[in-house]
């Protein structure tokens, strides 16, 4: 912990113009709920892909289109959508 003098708390202040309207749905920061539970599915797809998984080409190639498929459902608000397209990917890798 810091103390003394020169050694203050140190805000960050946004300015009013950067700040956007939470969403439907958003959490207490503002984040979509299922924001979270993207990026560990996200991770867990890109781990198991990085360790060379024992797959044929076509349900490698399979998961590679779903993990694309599920990053732009993700991008364009379809959030049940990538996380269907997440889902069937990780049990293709079995996870």
């Amino acid at each position: 912990m810091l103390t003394g003098p020169d050694r203050g708390l140190f805000l960050i202040h946004r300015r009013p113009d950067d700040e956007e309207a939470a969403p439907p749905g958003a959490g207490p920061r503002g984040r979509r709920r299922h924001g979270s539970q993207l990026s560990e599915r996200d991770e867990a797809i890109d781990a198991k892909l990085a360790s060379s998984p024992n797959l044929g080409e076509v349900d490698l190639a399979k998961v590679k289109a779903l993990r694309s498929e599920g990053e732009a459902a993700h991008k364009a608000g379809k959030h049940d959508e990538s996380m269907k397209a997440l889902g069937d990917a990780k049990k293709i890798l079995g996870i």
